[in-house]
């Protein structure tokens, strides 16, 4: 069936109907790459350019995707992504529409050559967000990120949020230091890290979404367990709800224990950002 023949059917303007046909060739271009790829990872590199990689990014194909049209897993996509260094930058939000310069600190990935992000020097903290809101979900996780992230900054660290719903306090310009308008995946959220070296991420207040991600991390290394300054910090993930049962192998300092204490029962998971970066690599 012709584009023409699809308008007159569906009313879809020509060049909508455009872009969906050049999606669908870049698809039908990496299923063509990838052969017999599989587990494969020698075949996946030498099938799969740099060049086919860099243009499935940049038309907003997901690692997860590309992992289900070359049927190999995840992780595998992101050690041939570093492989080529296919990497994403964060650009900041133009929130003055080009008028002045703007000094919001909202950014969004994309595939371009050099990042803007603003970098301060204190310790930061991610906070993951509960992305989109559902009809009938209720306000408590941005309520408790909210908190959680003034409770941060009150503490003295860079907090950084990190969500993609424009209608919540959480993503408000005074409410973080840096929010990252990104959506609450692995892929998304181990790029943020790459950029903010970050010395724990808070997984608990933002409901199943960042939970689920937390599961991810949990099948890929049984568990988390991630090195600051010395000491270790070991999550098991049995219990979804709050993640309540967890272990802290050796003790935290009094100031973050009363950090922790001040936002109920935050989880900060104390990690060396090279370990969680490297999930899935060789």
């Amino acid at each position: 069936m012709s584009r023409e023949e699809l308008n007159t059917i569906t009313g879809i303007d020509l060049w909508f109907l455009d872009q969906i046909a050049e999606i669908t060739e870049i698809e039908k271009q990496i299923v063509a790459a990838s052969g017999k790829s599989g587990s494969d990872f020698t075949h996946l590199r030498n099938k799969v350019s740099k060049k086919l990689l860099r243009k499935a990014k940049r038309n907003g194909f997901s690692d997860k995707q590309l992992a289900h049209l070359l049927r190999c897993d995840e992780p595998m996509i992101r050690r041939l992504r570093e492989l080529h260094k296919v990497q994403p930058v964060h650009l900041p939000v133009d929130t003055c529409a080009a008028e002045f310069e703007a000094f919001t600190p909202y950014y969004y990935s994309s595939y371009e050559s050099t990042s803007e992000v603003n970098r301060g020097e204190k310790p930061s903290i991610i906070v993951l967000g509960s992305g989109p809101n559902r009809i009938g979900q209720g306000i408590e996780f941005d309520y408790c990120c909210v908190h959680a992230s003034l409770a941060l900054k009150e503490e003295g660290y860079d907090s950084i949020m990190v969500n993609c719903n424009p209608e919540t306090v959480s993503t408000d310009y005074d409410i973080s230091s840096r929010l990252y308008f990104e959506p609450i995946t692995v892929e998304d959220v181990l790029a943020i890290c790459e950029v903010e070296k970050p010395d724990g991420i808070v997984v608990q207040f933002g409901g199943q979404t960042p939970l689920k991600i937390a599961e991810v991390f949990d099948v890929s290394l049984d568990y988390l367990a991630f090195e600051s300054k010395g000491r270790t910090a070991k999550l098991n993930i049995q219990d979804r709800e709050l993640l309540r049962r967890f272990e802290m192998v050796d003790n935290l300092t009094d100031k973050e224990k009363n950090l922790a204490k001040e936002i109920l029962d935050l989880v900060i998971l104390k990690h060396r950002f090279q370990e969680l970066a490297g999930v899935g690599t060789s």
